[in-house]
């Protein structure tokens, strides 16, 4: 697979919203992609946190191996010239789910990862 340009945007639904559903929907193109890739998406979350269990794993380990993955995939899935923006991108997605405070505006929040 070529490198290209990987943008993130953050979106949040509800524990078990139904894909069916017009938020499920709505969510899916916002990141722009099928509500079949987003299923995927999250059945490929719910797996990695069912092994992290399974294998009794201390958060500071599932972090690591998560960060681990990133950074093999933006070595190998993303150009040079786009991995500052995509590591920013990153950076801000995590700091909105952590849910802590930012001197970003609206606009800025929302293009985060685009």
């Amino acid at each position: 697979m070529a490198k290209s340009k990987f943008t993130s945007t953050l979106v949040t639904l509800p524990f078990g919203t139904d894909p069916n559903s017009d938020t499920f929907k709505e969510a899916a193109e916002q990141l722009g992609v099928t509500t079949e890739d987003l299923s995927k998406v999250i059945q490929f979350s719910t797996t990695m946190n069912e092994e992290a269990l399974r294998l009794k794993l201390d958060p500071p380990h599932v972090v690591s191996a998560c960060l681990n993955m990133v950074g093999d995939l933006l070595n190998n899935y993303v150009s040079d010239e786009f991995k500052a923006d995509m590591v920013t991108s990153i950076f801000r997605q995590l700091w909105a789910h952590a849910g802590l405070a930012s001197d970003h505006s609206e606009g800025e929040k929302k293009n985060a990862g685009n």
